[in-house]
């Protein structure tokens, strides 16, 4: 399984799998290795609501993780109120919503990791994929609505690895010290990422859950000893380093404001998009999370130090749509039908695939885009910021969420393995 298309435009850089020094200038053949499914057990083994999940990824090995090739699978049992409640999942209405964060360390130090990350998939899947494969693959993958069976609702699910450190450059094994890399989630309340509903659509509370035979799955490139070693050398001798460009996202979050005009310190070098959403509360058992379109006249203004950056009366939700689909790098994209007008506000309908009316949802989402370029072979393609400022208005409803974007680069030492962030 790889990363769904939206995922790893939005998350990386569309780049080969396998990395140049691999391939032969006078022969475009690549060198001798062979790929190998990897399957990793969670260390700590079930795991409920507010639990941690961590797996060892085993470097040191002559191989790369190929990237787009991650993602977890895993049992959910929940257990219901009615003997033959149906199930389903809050946020992107996707399995997704059962990890409120995800982290991963080489070296002891956290290359990556993102708060909120559920909600952070809702921008993702919801409006930066294409909507057949939200209605279809996605909910094959994931889980979308399952029925209990004697009070206990079961299915597998297999999630993708939403890490941009994941979907951008293999990663080398073999310049890492052993045992060097840890990727870790974290689970959900229950109230945050399920509700239920009888088969009539009345409410109908979850009483918990617990996910079983939990288990990381990548794909890995395997070379040979001689090969691992002639690549090490020959960066060393230049002073090179391996470097993997991703994309990363930080999480603001207000409570119980309408309006907020806040100055964020970044000082970050290459910010690429900012997103505005704001979710309600968890209590509406029926409809479970919503994220609405704002009440009455919207304002979300961009301020770059000091600098306004968007000039666009925001007070209409149509004049959102083209700024949305720039700041996820997906204007005029015709694989790409992720957002539709629904009931006069800009707005995606996720839909269900049953005839419960309680399961379905409306959501609104806010962007502006800051990337200099849209060739993705640039590294670092935003603009660098210390200092952003948001304002904005008619943003009702519990929690107001600001995301950025921005641009890194991890480079790794080839024969110390170690790590350099650039942010």
């Amino acid at each position: 399984m790889s990363a769904p298309s939206g995922i790893r435009e939005y998350s990386g850089y569309s780049q080969s799998a396998v990395p140049d020094e691999m391939l032969s200038s006078s022969n475009p053949r690549m060198f001798q290795c062979e790929l190998v499914q990897k399957v990793i057990a969670n260390s700590t083994g079930s795991v409920s609501p507010n639990g941690r999940i961590s797996f060892q990824i085993p470097s040191g090995e002559n191989a790369f993780i190929k990237p787009c090739t991650a993602y977890i699978q895993a049992t959910v049992s929940v257990s219901t109120t009615g003997a033959t409640d149906l199930v389903y999942f809050r946020k992107s209405r996707l399995g997704n919503a059962l990890f409120r964060t995800a982290q991963v360390s080489m070296n002891g130090q956290v290359v990556q990791r993102i708060d909120n990350l559920n909600d952070v998939n809702v921008i993702n899947y919801c409006f930066g994929t294409n909507q057949n494969y939200y209605i279809s693959d996605a909910r094959i993958a994931e889980g979308h609505q399952f029925t209990a069976v004697a009070n206990v609702a079961t299915a597998v699910v297999q999630i993708p690895v939403a890490l941009g450190v994941f979907n951008s450059n293999a990663i080398p094994l073999f310049c890492l010290p052993s045992n060097n890399i840890l990727l870790e989630y974290e689970t959900d309340a229950v109230a945050n990422c399920m509700f239920g509903t009888t088969a009539g659509g009345v409410a109908s509370a979850v009483v918990n859950y617990q996910l079983s035979d939990i288990q990381l799955v990548y794909e890995s490139i395997q070379i040979d000893s001689s090969m691992a070693q002639m690549l090490r050398q020959e960066m060393a001798s230049a002073d090179q380093k391996w470097v993997i460009p991703f994309r990363e996202h930080r999480v603001f979050q207000f409570a119980g404001a309408s309006a907020v005009n806040v100055i964020l310190g970044l000082n970050l070098s290459s910010v690429d998009s900012i997103f505005a959403l704001q979710r309600g509360s968890p209590a509406d058992a029926g409809t479970g999370d919503q994220y609405p379109a704002p009440a009455g006249t919207m304002k979300f203004d961009v301020y770059r130090d000091g600098k306004k950056v968007n000039n666009l009366d925001r007070r209409e939700a149509i004049r959102c749509f083209s700024d949305l689909n720039l700041a996820l790098s997906k204007l005029y994209d015709p694989t790409c039908s992720a957002v539709a007008f629904d009931g006069g506000a800009l707005t995606r309908t996720l839909y269900t695939q049953t005839t419960n009316a309680a399961a379905g949802l409306s959501l609104f989402c806010a962007g502006q885009n800051l990337s200099k370029s849209g060739n993705s072979s640039l590294l670092l393609r935003g603009v660098p910021i210390n200092s952003l400022q948001v304002d904005t208005s008619a943003f009702t409803s519990a929690t107001l969420l600001i995301v950025v974007a921005h641009s890194s680069l991890m480079e790794i030492e080839p024969m110390s393995g170690l790590v350099t962030l650039i942010r």
